[in-house]
């Protein structure tokens, strides 16, 4: 039987259906709520992703220096200074007064860029040379392989340094997130004030007889075979992340971040676990407002990331047995080694 008009089961059906205000609000409110648990879990995974890619770099670059030793016999040189910037036309032995990281660009599929200005006229090492005035390209070629993915993206960083003597002046340049392994002793000092300030001089061997080497394995100046490594390859750090401040990340103000990738020996691509003073200093979190340009460290919450020198790569904690960190500093202390407090 049909319903007349106006039955209560007759309008109860034409009634509209709806969310309340209250069941709306509800809903965000969940919603809400699970976007909340989500997000740290996608935000980990994410940064375990940009860890993944940051060793990867550790470990690609470590065994470009381990294939350099294989090929030469001795691990790339660090170089003659901050004033210096690696050279295409002299090799990666103790007369290129460019660093590691010019030197191993050949092993890690780079090799067109080594070559960036060979063969032109070098001028004794001047600014306005035409080899130097080619150098601003090799400077200014970004690199993924340099950069830590959590820190900072891959471009050219402002030049708040001093300039070199054999490349051209430039505004911005290529940076580097990681540095080599310059021991458990001070050793900066004598980089800064004690390197040649032409090729001529550079290229003599009194220049260099005052100038000690440190006890880790980036060296300036020097041509160390591994074997020379004698506390073992697997207990020696090669190179590792480098602290730097955020406050620091973009402007290239910090001292240990000022120079391009390709310097010789600095704080730029060389630390240790020494300070100024020759006190020891654990690694470090990237903290704002916190300078350090002596330090390991990195951005990763947690750990840094350390590549030995048997080629292997490790997750450090930021809190490692001090003197087990020391003693991976140093390539040749005897002492030995609890791999337990490695975290």
């Amino acid at each position: 039987m049909a319903h007349r008009k106006g039955h209560p089961k007759a309008r109860r059906a034409c009634r509209r259906s709806g969310f309340t205000l209250v069941e709306l609000l509800v809903v965000i409110t969940i919603i809400g709520i699970l976007i909340g648990l989500l997000l740290p879990a996608v935000n980990s995974a994410r940064e375990a992703g940009r860890r993944t890619q940051c060793q990867d770099n550790l470990h690609n670059m470590a065994l470009a220096i381990l294939h350099h030793e294989s090929a030469k016999k001795y691990l790339p040189t660090a170089g003659w200074g901050y004033a210096w910037t690696g050279d295409p036309d002299r090799g990666s032995g103790i007369k290129q007064p460019g660093g590691w990281f010019y030197c191993i660009l050949p092993y890690i599929d780079q090799a067109n860029l080594a070559q960036v200005g060979a063969g032109l006229a070098d001028n004794n090492g001047t600014q306005t040379s035409p080899k130097a005035k080619a150098l601003v390209n090799l400077v200014q070629t970004p690199l993924a392989i340099f950069h830590c993915p959590t820190r900072r993206q891959v471009k050219l960083y402002p030049d708040a340094g001093s300039g070199q003597y054999n490349c051209g002046a430039v505004t911005a340049m290529i940076h580097v997130d990681y540095a080599g392994n310059g021991g458990d002793l001070k050793y900066v000092d004598s980089t800064q004030t004690n390197q040649p300030s032409s090729y001529s001089q550079g290229d003599t061997t009194s220049f260099w007889k005052s100038i000690p080497y440190n006890t880790g394995v980036c060296l300036q100046h020097c041509q160390l075979a591994l074997a020379k490594i004698t506390d073992g390859p697997s207990n020696t750090y090669l190179l590792c992340e480098k602290y730097l401040a955020p406050d620091y990340y973009e402007n290239g103000e910090d001292y240990g971040d000022n120079e391009n990738a390709y310097t010789g020996l600095n704080w730029d691509n060389c630390r240790g676990c020494i300070d100024s003073n020759n006190a020891f200093q654990a690694p470090l979190q990237d903290t704002p407002g916190h300078e350090d340009y002596w330090n390991f460290g990195s951005a990763h919450p947690g750990s840094f990331g350390a590549a030995f020198c048997d080629g292997s790569v490790h997750g450090i904690s930021y809190y490692i047995d001090p003197t087990t960190h020391q003693r991976l500093c140093n390539r040749a202390d005897g002492a030995p080694i609890d791999a337990s407090k490695l975290q």
